[in-house]
């Protein structure tokens, strides 16, 4: 008697920095991964780097999920057994400057009860695979780990900080590890496909813990044995003065946990620049 087929998981954005994160951790659990993506976010070298550290060889298809005729072509043509969508847009001053395009790309399902979904709120993800090959590392950076690794290397002068008017220090933002929210995603994913009927999860992914942006900074410098220089400009529209998770639903439910220290967070980003 053959063996059932692996699940097969439709990946968008699959080769951006969280969705390549999952795509590796999925291989390695034995799923069968589909990569759609339209490469506005990712090189197309890193999928030569997930088959280097996988070792397998993925479907990878370049094709934008707004395309509604060949997305619904794909599904005609392919198994899928579950879909995470990464396929989305998240910058705050871009989100503000272009909503409507936000809109587009982001709100992209239609609610039907008989649906499984689960809703994944991420909280500041940063780091990079320990191999070093696969990470973050955008031209044009938004997230502050990048922006600090940028003006470590010499590619910008120095580190902006958006306000020193906030109730905190200066902003105080929850920072977990890619890999930690990666597991999320096959948590999160495994409780779905062993559900029976219709329904819709919606967790937190972070750590519970705040950092400032200065406290990063220094945290960066002690790694890296580097100094940073800042200064500290205006607030971005859309800024808030402290986010932090509160991941108890995502651990008692999904048996998830970030484990991985802030430390460790920089010692993979420097293996990865």
């Amino acid at each position: 008697m053959s063996s059932p087929p692996r699940p097969r998981i439709l990946c968008t954005g699959g080769l951006g920095y969280i969705g390549s994160h999952t795509v590796v951790q999925l291989i390695e659990e034995g799923y069968d991964v589909l990569i759609v993506d339209n490469f506005s976010n990712a090189p197309p070298i890193v999928e030569d780097r997930i088959r280097a550290i996988t070792n397998a060889t993925e479907e990878q298809l370049c094709l934008d999920v707004r395309d509604k005729h060949n997305t619904l072509e794909l599904f005609k043509k392919q198994r899928v057994d579950a879909v995470i969508h990464y396929a989305a847009l998240k910058a705050v001053g871009e989100s503000v400057q272009q909503p409507l395009q936000y809109y587009e790309n982001n709100d992209v399902y239609t609610a039907d009860p008989t649906w499984k979904i689960s809703i994944l709120r991420y909280f500041n993800p940063v780091g990079a695979h320990p191999s070093g090959l696969i990470g973050e590392s955008p031209e044009q950076p938004n997230n502050l780990l990048p922006v600090i690794q940028h003006v470590a290397i010499g590619r910008r002068d120095r580190l902006q900080v958006y306000g020193d008017d906030w109730d905190t220090p200066d902003g105080v933002r929850d920072y977990l590890h890619v890999d930690d929210l990666a597991s999320g995603h096959l948590a999160a994913l495994k409780k779905l496909l062993k559900a029976s009927d219709g329904q819709l999860l919606i967790h937190n992914l972070g750590t519970g813990r705040g950092y400032s942006v200065l406290e990063l900074k220094e945290l960066f410098e002690k790694a890296c044995g580097k100094k940073i220089p800042h200064e500290v400009v205006g607030r971005r529209p859309g800024d808030l003065a402290c986010v932090v998770a509160d991941p108890s639903l995502a651990e008692a439910t999904l048996c998830w946990k970030a484990t991985r220290t802030i430390e460790s967070v920089h010692a993979c980003v420097l293996c990865s620049f």
